[in-house]
């Protein structure tokens, strides 16, 4: 999943992003695992954003954060509960735009 996929730019323009909206960019950026750097581009989000964000996640096991061997660097992966999260939400966005 792209993140352009959760929201598009132009929507980015017309409202503040959510928190929910914040929470999928993430979960999506860190699907296969990236460093903090990575994850505050994909998401567009500032460093105090991006740290209060991902100690929530984490706690939530909605994501994980490994060392790399020899490396002080931090990589973040989404779990597998995380990932069952942005499904069930893909579910919801997509029974939402179905018309009745």
């Amino acid at each position: 999943m792209k993140n352009s996929d959760l929201c598009s730019t132009r929507d980015l323009c017309e409202h503040r992003r959510g928190r929910h909206d914040i929470i999928m960019s993430i979960l999506a950026a860190a699907q296969k695992g990236e460093l903090i750097t990575n994850i505050i581009q994909k998401a567009n989000l500032s460093t105090t954003q991006a740290d209060a964000y991902l100690t929530e996640l984490e706690s939530r096991n909605l994501l994980s954060k490994h060392g790399m061997p020899g490396k002080k660097s931090i990589v973040w992966k989404t779990t597998s509960k995380g990932l069952a999260v942005i499904d069930a939400c893909q579910k919801c966005a997509r029974l939402a735009d179905k018309p009745t």
